[in-house]
């Protein structure tokens, strides 16, 4: 697209998997920032992951508790 994104990832309370993927080719130059929900943390650290490569992909699971893991 032709601005950057923020996905506001939902609560880990669940067991989730995500797939985010740079389907246009354009997270170079518009990166996707993927944002944990609340005191949730991703990988360990409550602070916002970014897709900043052409075509890149992030999967994520959640452990239904509070935190997001990049797979």
């Amino acid at each position: 697209t032709s601005t950057a994104k923020t996905l506001n990832l939902p609560a880990a309370t669940n067991v989730i998997w995500l797939c985010i993927k740079d389907i246009t080719g354009s997270a170079a130059s518009n990166n996707i920032t993927i944002t944990p929900n609340g005191s949730d943390t991703i990988d360990g650290v409550n602070a916002s992951l970014t897709i900043n490569e052409t075509y890149a992909a992030r999967y994520l699971m959640s452990d239904g508790v509070s935190a997001w893991y990049v797979i």
